[in-house]
C-alpha cells in the first residue's frame, strides 16, 4: 500500500480513510486533552470532596499522567519530523536563493562603480574562440551534444558576454582566458551582473568567487558551500534533504542546481594545484551543472594536460584595437594633444613594446590614470630608457599608479603632498609583503592580520607576565591593578584567532513553543503529583527529556535561540561594515558584563548584613558613593577586558597598534584601506579588500625584495641592482 502525505494526515489509498494512529499531531492533541481533563477533574474533586479526596486522586493519577506528559514533546517532535517538508521545501530554498541573488547584486554593482568601469565608458573588450582557446577545449559536437554539430556564435564585446552564455544551445558553461590585465575578472563580474539582471524564478544564482584560496584536496562543492555559509549565516544550518541525507542548506542549494559558480582566478592558485583543481572541477560537472572559470591562458594550457572540461566552450580575450586605445586616451581628457606623439608612435607597426603594453585594459587604464595630471609627460612612454621593452613599461605604470593616485585628486579624495604619498606607498608595500609572507592569498582581511604579529604578541605577553610577577612580588598594588587588565587582553587576544561576529538576538519560535508545552505539561503533572520535591522534579525531568530528544533525533532543527552569530559578510557593502558589527558586539558584551558585575555586587552588598555598625550622616553617604564608584570602575574594567578579548575587533586593536608601532601600517588602518579603495588602488570583494590586480601586489612585493637586496649588500653596483630589479616582473 503506497502512502501519500496530505495536509498533515497520512492516507492509505486502499482504505481511503486517515490512519490516525500514525499521525503525531493527533497524539500531541490527545496528550494535551488528557492533561487538561485531569486538571479539571482534580479541581472539581477539591471543590466537592475536599483536599483528602483530591490528594488521593492526584497520588494515583500523577505518575502515569507524568509519563504521558513527558511523551507530549516526543509527539510534537514526531509531528515536526513528519512535516519536515517545511524546512526543505522548494519555496524555502528558492527564498534562500533570492536572498543570495540580492546580496550578489548589491555587492558587485557597488564594486563595479568603485572600480570606475564606466569612467568614461566601459572599454570594448573583445573576446572569441581563438586558436589557443580552440586547442584547450573539446570539439563542438561534444560541447553541443549532437553529432556533426557546428560551432556556437562565441564572439563579442564586453556587454555581450551574457548573450553568448544564455544562447539557447549553450551548455551553460564557459571558460574565459586572457593575458595578465586583459580584463578576465571584470568580464566575469559583468557576466555575473547581467545574469542576475536576467534571472527569473527558478534560475540558478550566479555567485562570483575567487578560487585563489581553494585547496583542491577539498571537494569543490564543499568549499563553495563553506564560502556561502560563511557569507550567509542562515545557510550554515543543517536540514534533511528529500533523499533523506542531512546536509547544510548551502550544500542543498548547490546539489539542487540553484547556484551557478563563477570561479575567478584559477591561475592565482599555487602552480602545483592547477591540474588537480581542473580535475576537481571536472568531477563536479553533472549533465545539468553550470559553471564559469577564468584563468590566464598559459596556466590553463598547462592545466588541461590532465584533461579538458566536458561540454565547456573556451573563449579568449583579444587585445584592444588601436582605435579604442586612441579614443580612451584622448576623449574626455584635458588637452588631448598631449598624447599626439604617443598615438603616432602606436601607429608604427615596426615598434611593438608600447603597443603590447597598452593593448590590455589594465595597462591602458593605468596609463590614463598616471598621465592624467597636466604636469605629467606622456612622451616618457616613448623616450624613457624603461620604455624599450614591454616589461619596463608595465613596471613603470604599476610603480607610478600609487604616487599618481595620491598626488592627484581622485573622485572626492584630496590631493596629498609627495611626503604623504611616499608614506602611503610604503604602507601599501608592507601590506603586500604581509600578504605574501603570512597569507599567500589576495585577500586583505582585517581579522587575519593577526598572523603578522602573533610572534610579537607572545613576546609582549611574556614581558607583561614578567612585569606583573615582579610588581606583585614587590607589593606594588597600583601597578598590578594597571598591568592586570592589559596583560589579560594581550594574552587572550594572542591565544586564538578571532573571526568577526555580530549581535543577533533571535529565537526558534517552534522550539520555544515546544519547550513551553513540555514545561507546562511537566508543571501540571508535578502539581498533581504532590508537594515538592515532586512538583519540581517532574517539570525538570520533562525539560531534560526534551533536550535529550532534541540532541538525539532533531539536531537539524537548529538551536532554540541565538545571541551572537558570524558576521553576515554576504550582505555587507564594505569591510568597514563587518568591523562595525564586530565592534558593536564588543561594546554590547562589555555593557552586559559590566552591568551584571555592578548590579550583582551591589545586590550582594545591600543584602549582606554589615559586620559592624554603619556610620550615619555624611560619612555614610561618602562610603556609599565610594562603593558605587569602585563597583562602577571595576565593572567597566572587567567588561572592557571581556569585550576586547572575546571579539575580532579587540584582537584587531592590539594587532594594528603593534603594526603601527613598528611603522608597518598606519594607526587608522581601516580608514587608510578605505581611502586606497576610493583612489582605485584596492578593490573590494565582499568583506575584504584586494589589490587592484595581482600584478600590482606582486610588483610591490618584488620592489620590497629588491630594496632589501640592495640594503643587505652595500657593495652591489647600481647597474647590477637595476638588472636584478628588472627581472622582478609580476607573472607574465
Amino acid at each position: 500500500m503506497s502512502l501519500v502525505r496530505t495536509g498533515g494526515l497520512t492516507r492509505g489509498h486502499d482504505e481511503g480513510v486517515p490512519v490516525w494512529w500514525k499521525n503525531p499531531r493527533v497524539w500531541s492533541i490527545t496528550v494535551i486533552a488528557v492533561a487538561a481533563t485531569a486538571v479539571a477533574v482534580l479541581i472539581v474533586l477539591y471543590q466537592i470532596s475536599g483536599l483528602s479526596w483530591a490528594d488521593q486522586f492526584a497520588s494515583s493519577l500523577g505518575p502515569p499522567l507524568g509519563v504521558v506528559s513527558l511523551a507530549g514533546p516526543l509527539a510534537v517532535y514526531l509531528w515536526r519530523k513528519g512535516s519536515a517538508a517545511s524546512s526543505t521545501s522548494d519555496d524555502q530554498l528558492n527564498h534562500m536563493a533570492e536572498s543570495i541573488a540580492e546580496a550578489q547584486k548589491r555587492r558587485w554593482e557597488t564594486e563595479e562603480l568603485a572600480r570606475r568601469v564606466f569612467d568614461p565608458w566601459p572599454l570594448p573588450v573583445r573576446w572569441g574562440v581563438t586558436e589557443r582557446a580552440d586547442a584547450v577545449m573539446v570539439d563542438w559536437p561534444a560541447i553541443r551534444g549532437r553529432a556533426g554539430a557546428g560551432p556556437l556564435p562565441l564572439d563579442g564585446t564586453y556587454g555581450q558576454i551574457a548573450d553568448a552564455f544564455t544562447h539557447p544551445e549553450s551548455p551553460g558553461r564557459l571558460v574565459i582566458l586572457g593575458e595578465p590585465g586583459a580584463g578576465k575578472s571584470m568580464l566575469a563580474l559583468r557576466l555575473t551582473l547581467d545574469l542576475l539582471a536576467r534571472r527569473t524564478a527558478g534560475d540558478p544564482v550566479p555567485v562570483l568567487l575567487s578560487v585563489a584560496t581553494w585547496n583542491p584536496s577539498e571537494p569543490l562543492d564543499e568549499w563553495i558551500a563553506a564560502r556561502l555559509a560563511t557569507e550567509h549565516r542562515e545557510l550554515a544550518s543543517a536540514l534533511r534533504a528529500a533523499d533523506g541525507r542531512r546536509r547544510t542548506r548551502a550544500r542543498e542549494l548547490i546539489d539542487t542546481a540553484r547556484i551557478l559558480p563563477v570561479l575567478d582566478g584559477l591561475d592565482e592558485m599555487a602552480k602545483n594545484h592547477h591540474q588537480s583543481a581542473l580535475v576537481a572541477i571536472a568531477d563536479t560537472l553533472r549533465p545539468d551543472r553550470q559553471i564559469v572559470v577564468t584563468s590566464r591562458t598559459a596556466e590553463y594550457e598547462l592545466a588541461v594536460a590532465a584533461g579538458k572540461l566536458a561540454r565547456t566552450p573556451v573563449v579568449e580575450i583579444l587585445p584592444l584595437a588601436s582605435s579604442d586605445v586612441a579614443r580612451y586616451l584622448t576623449e574626455s581628457t584635458e588637452k588631448p594633444e598631449r598624447w599626439k606623439r604617443v598615438l603616432e608612435h602606436l601607429d608604427r607597426t615596426d615598434d611593438r613594446p608600447l603597443w603590447q603594453a597598452l593593448s590590455t585594459p589594465l595597462m591602458l587604464s593605468l596609463a590614463r590614470t598616471v598621465y592624467d595630471s597636466q604636469a605629467s609627460r606622456p612622451d616618457d612612454l616613448i623616450t624613457a630608457a624603461w620604455a624599450r621593452e614591454r616589461a619596463g613599461i608595465e613596471r613603470h605604470l604599476l610603480g607610478a599608479l600609487i604616487p599618481a593616485a595620491y598626488t592627484s585628486p581622485v573622485g572626492n579624495q584630496p590631493r596629498l603632498d609627495k611626503q604623504k604619498a611616499d608614506r602611503a606607498q610604503r604602507w601599501l608595500t608592507n601590506i603586500a609583503v604581509l600578504l605574501h609572507t603570512h597569507g599567500g592569498g589576495p585577500d586583505i582581511s582585517w581579522w587575519h592580520l593577526r598572523s603578522a604579529t602573533v610572534v610579537v604578541q607572545w613576546c609582549l605577553t611574556a614581558v607583561l607576565a614578567a612585569l606583573w610577577i615582579v610588581t606583585g612580588a614587590r607589593n606594588h598594588e597600583g601597578l598590578v591593578l594597571v598591568q592586570t587588565p592589559l596583560f589579560v587582553v594581550v594574552l587572550l587576544t594572542t591565544i586564538r584567532a578571532r573571526h568577526p561576529r555580530q549581535v543577533n538576538l533571535s529565537f526558534n519560535r517552534r522550539k520555544v513553543a515546544r519547550l513551553v508545552v513540555a514545561l507546562l505539561l511537566g508543571v501540571a503533572a508535578g502539581l498533581i503529583s504532590g508537594p515538592p520535591p515532586d512538583a519540581l522534579v517532574i517539570p525538570l525531568a520533562a525539560i531534560s527529556l526534551w533536550y535529550m530528544l532534541e540532541a538525539a533525533f532533531f539536531p537539524s532543527d537548529g538551536p532554540i535561540g541565538t545571541v551572537v552569530t558570524a558576521a553576515d559578510a554576504g550582505r555587507s557593502v564594505s569591510p568597514l561594515s563587518v568591523l562595525r558589527r564586530d565592534r558593536a558586539l564588543a561594546l554590547w558584551l562589555a555593557t552586559v558584563v559590566s552591568s551584571a558585575i555592578v548590579i550583582g555586587m551591589m545586590a550582594v552588598a545591600i543584602a549582606s548584613p554589615p559586620s559592624r555598625t554603619w556610620p550615619t550622616g555624611s560619612e555614610r553617604v561618602v562610603i556609599f558613593l565610594w562603593l558605587a564608584v569602585f563597583l562602577l570602575a571595576f565593572g567597566l574594567i572587567v567588561g572592557s577586558v571581556a569585550g576586547l578579548s572575546a571579539t575580532a575587533w579587540g584582537q584587531f586593536c592590539v594587532v594594528r597598534l603593534l603594526l603601527a608601532v613598528q611603522g608597518r601600517t598606519p594607526m587608522r588602518l581601516m580608514s587608510f584601506l578605505d581611502d586606497a579603495h576610493r583612489r582605485g588602488i584596492l578593490r573590494q570583494a565582499g568583506a575584504v579588500y584586494q589589490f587592484r590586480h595581482g600584478m600590482l601586489q606582486q610588483q610591490l612585493v618584488k620592489s620590497a625584495q629588491g630594496q632589501r637586496l640592495k640594503q643587505s649588500d652595500s657593495s652591489i653596483s647600481d647597474q647590477e641592482y637595476n638588472r636584478i630589479s628588472s627581472s622582478f616582473r609580476g607573472a607574465k
